[in-house]
């Protein structure tokens, strides 16, 4: 194009580009679709069940590029270990915390990293919840700290903490956050 035309390239992995490309490019964020649309979008354009599509679309954080990238392994693991954990932490003893942490633990932390994305978008989810219907009190603290505390446990992990110590000390802090809030 002539020199005044802008171009507007686009690519899955920046930094995979050339140097001279990367050099004269500018990142442009967009705001995440909603949850209920990217679920939308993955039932109806990828073949996906709806029931599905709309977990996915919650671990994607309003990506459905994010989504798609989900192994099916892994989002299965999240929906039968994780998700019935969360909802009931409270309630759970140290030896189901533990034994979780250590299954878990033996995953490569790539993998780690991509599972505790569903922990991470469920309190998101929980967060947006809570402060729609009670902005004041326990509630939207617990669900800010334990958002706070998965991500922190992915910095962890991404800077080679020992994955076993810091899913027991992700576990106990969220199990703690859920009991002083009251929740399941």
């Amino acid at each position: 194009p002539p020199a005044p035309a802008p171009t507007t390239p686009r690519a899955p992995n920046a930094p995979g580009l050339l140097p001279p490309v990367l050099s004269r490019c500018q990142r442009i964020n967009f705001c995440p679709l909603t949850n209920d649309l990217a679920g939308r979008l993955l039932a109806e354009r990828c073949d996906i069940p709806p029931e599905q599509a709309s977990d996915l679309a919650l671990y994607g954080e309003g990506s459905v590029g994010q989504a798609l990238l989900f192994r099916a392994d892994l989002f299965q693991r999240a929906r039968t270990e994780l998700l019935p954990l969360l909802s009931d932490l409270a309630r759970r003893p140290y030896s189901d915390l533990a034994d979780l942490a250590r299954d878990w633990g033996r995953l490569q932390t790539t993998d780690l990293l991509l599972l505790l994305r569903a922990p991470l978008a469920w309190y998101r989810q929980r967060l947006i919840d809570v402060v729609g219907t009670a902005p004041a009190g326990p509630a939207p603290r617990a669900a800010l700290s334990q958002l706070r505390t998965v991500y922190d446990t992915m910095e962890r992990l991404r800077r080679h903490a020992n994955r076993q110590l810091a899913l027991d000390a992700m576990l106990l802090d969220l199990q703690a956050a859920a009991r002083r809030a009251g929740q399941g």
